[in-house]
């Protein structure tokens, strides 16, 4: 599994707890975001 599958899986989770009220839209972007910085830094070369 590479990095692009690992963040779709757990961007389908974070979707899921989104949709099912787990989550509120604040705490699904903050996460989103948090994973998106970690998994694809943008000052990775």
């Amino acid at each position: 599994m590479d990095k692009q599958e690992l963040f779709d899986k757990q961007k389908e989770l974070l979707d899921t707890f989104l949709a099912t009220g787990a989550i509120t839209k604040d705490q699904y972007d903050k996460s989103l975001n948090a994973l998106q910085e970690k998994m694809f830094p943008k000052s990775e070369n």
